[in-house]
């Protein structure tokens, strides 16, 4: 109800997508192209502060009112929810990290990893080798929560 009517105060329409019958996502993009995507299943809070939007979930966002184009909603997956993984894996599968180093084995080959903030930006990416064994390096990362996606598993860690 609030980002219907922030979005309506814009004078931007929120409309979902032709086929969207359940929106998961809320997408604003730039007038760059750039766009933002607020997961609902992280609750964004949003605060009007002056010519300013502010968008809280796992990080905060400042969004000037002028540099705005459209804002939209999908039913696009939240590369962070852990509530809808398919932990469809073999029983001999390993992960583990150690010294800033994410290894996981006895993955399907050839696997797509991917590493998330908790607000969606995507901050590496790695595949599993015909061995279905991969190492990613989350040293140079800040110390916080991140969510790895491999396949259809997801895992939430702390580094």
């Amino acid at each position: 109800m609030v980002i219907g009517c922030w979005l309506l105060a814009l004078g931007y329409s929120a409309t979902a997508s032709a086929g969207v019958k359940n929106a998961t996502t809320l997408c604003i993009e730039d007038k760059t192209g750039g766009v933002l995507k607020f997961y609902l299943s992280e609750r964004p809070k949003i605060i009007f502060k002056g010519n300013y939007t502010i968008v809280q979930t796992g990080e905060t966002k400042l969004l000037q009112f002028r540099n705005l184009r459209k804002a939209y909603f999908t039913d696009e997956e939240d590369p962070t929810g852990l509530e809808n993984s398919e932990q469809r894996i073999g029983n001999n599968a390993q992960w583990s990290m150690v010294n800033g180093q994410w290894s996981m084995d006895n993955f399907p080959p050839l696997t797509t990893v991917l590493v998330y903030t908790p607000g969606g930006t995507l901050v590496s990416k790695a595949q599993t080798d015909t061995q279905g064994s991969a190492t990613i390096s989350l040293g140079s990362l800040p110390s916080g929560v991140y969510i790895i996606k491999a396949g259809k598993m997801k895992f939430k860690i702390a580094k």
